[in-house]
């Protein structure tokens, strides 16, 4: 099957019915996960704490979170295209994130050449690069490996987590930074559900 240039930008997704803004909602949720998940990574780096194996597994569970919650993002984002068919396999799914992924790197290298990039997107050569063909597959085994109780995630076979940010984190990392309109949590469109609890929890967990 030839499916189309994945260019999901998603500012641009038209969701009406209320399915539709439930899932939006959802997504918003998610990459709020994603991002969350990152800032608190970002901080373990510039900890003063003392390296240790507690620090170490922590960062480990942080950016694995992280790729996770995005990847989910991303692929909510494909189902919601119509130009995507609705059953599409793994594989699919794995051309369509890497070709995304492109599209960021085109779209640094064009706002560079025009002037209008932000001052820290400055270096062109950094963008000037071709997504390797893997990139969809393994950030769905890295996905997979969170998601599961795989011994892969610590065997590192396929490709490890230190593996996957060498080679991907400029790519991954682009596609978080973006701006995602109506999908940012703190908007007000984005509805979310109020906690009704209608239950003591503490004799719900009969203490």
């Amino acid at each position: 099957m030839n499916l189309p240039a994945p260019h999901f930008t998603v500012i641009f997704l038209i969701m009406e019915n209320k399915k539709n803004i439930a899932f939006r909602t959802v997504l918003a949720h998610e990459l709020r996960r994603a991002k969350n998940s990152f800032d608190e990574y970002i901080l373990t780096l510039i900890s003063p704490e003392i390296e240790n194996k507690d620090l170490a597994i922590k960062r480990y569970e942080l950016y694995i979170d992280f790729v996770a919650h995005l990847y989910e993002f991303y692929k909510g984002c494909a189902e919601l295209d119509d130009r995507i068919p609705d059953k599409i396999d793994h594989i699919q799914l794995d051309s369509i994130l890497t070709a995304e992924a492109e599209r960021h790197l085109l779209m640094a290298r064009e706002r560079i050449d025009k002037g209008y990039a932000p001052v820290w997107e400055n270096n062109r050569n950094y963008y000037d690069v071709k997504v390797p063909d893997d990139f969809g597959k393994h950030w769905r085994y890295i996905r997979n490996r969170r998601n599961h109780v795989n011994v892969k995630r610590f065997t590192g076979e396929d490709i490890s987590l230190s593996e996957f940010h060498e080679k991907y984190h400029r790519f991954i990392f682009m596609l978080i930074i973006t701006d995602f309109g109506e999908f940012d949590s703190n908007k007000p469109n984005i509805q979310w559900p109020i906690p009704r609890q209608k239950h003591n929890m503490l004799i719900l967990l009969k203490i």
